[in-house]
């Protein structure tokens, strides 16, 4: 029939637009699917090649959506959980421990204060180490990128202890690196908002550049901490945001809640 043959031909140009694509077949499946109930119901009024004509008309052009399907594709899947809310708190919290324990410890004398302030800013590090394993959580392990750059990011301080002194400038670059690969996997994955991630993504190349200048040439620490700005903003952004997501575990929320 002339209905038929202008799916059918609109279908092969679909699964051939698909092809690149993992879910293909299922995609081409689900469109015949919905072309043929347009059919179905609009075949009161109309000629067979008449109904199809407008079922495709309304579905769109194959390419238009071929296009969209690869766009979606691309797109990563974000689950929040109640685990993943508290690693955004503690990911909002890593750069505020970092900050006031360093204030409080260039602050204080060798006293027993002082021995908190140094423990604050050394917790700043497991805090985001958890704040990193809840991104990957929520965003289904950011694929093998992102579990190289988290296991980078746990063994950075480990690696960097032996080489003394020179750790001081190998921690912060492995660090830097990692949480570089997390920001790029974030950004392709098109979830949480685009600023805060570029803001993360940006911040380690600027540290990293601005290292051996502020090291090794003025022995400024300073020019390191306002390159670190960025950082502290992107970290407390991602955090927030994480935290104050409903988590799909939450009490009184099951997992056949949506359908």
């Amino acid at each position: 029939m002339a209905g038929d043959d202008l799916i059918t031909a609109y279908l092969r140009e679909l699964r051939a637009s698909v092809a690149h694509l993992r879910d293909a077949d299922d995609m081409v499946a689900e469109a015949e699917d919905h072309l043929r109930e347009t059919v179905e119901r609009l075949r009161d009024d109309r000629s067979e090649a008449e109904a199809a004509a407008e079922a495709i008309a309304r579905f769109g052009s194959a390419g238009y959506v071929a296009k969209v399907c690869t766009s979606e594709a691309k797109r990563g899947a974000a689950v929040p959980t109640r685990r993943t809310c508290i690693a955004g708190l503690s990911l909002f919290l890593a750069p505020v421990l970092l900050i006031v324990g360093t204030i409080g410890n260039y602050s204080t004398g060798k006293t027993f204060v002082h021995g908190m302030w140094v423990f604050l800013s050394a917790f700043s590090l497991p805090a985001l180490l958890y704040g990193l394993w809840g991104l990957r959580k929520r965003h289904g392990g950011l694929g093998r990128a992102g579990l190289i750059a988290f296991v980078v990011a746990v063994v950075a301080l480990p690696v960097a202890m032996p080489f003394s002194y020179f750790g001081l400038v190998v921690f912060p670059v492995l660090l830097g690196l990692a949480v570089l690969v997390f920001a790029v996997e974030m950004l392709r994955a098109r979830i949480l908002p685009v600023m805060p991630l570029v803001l993360l993504a940006a911040s380690p190349v600027l540290v990293l550049a601005l290292l051996p200048v502020s090291r090794l040439v003025t022995n400024d620490w300073y020019l390191l901490g306002a390159a670190l700005a960025p950082v502290v903003v992107a970290l407390m952004w991602l955090g927030w945001v994480m935290w104050r997501e409903p988590a799909v575990d939450r009490s009184g929320v099951g997992p056949l809640a949506a359908i």
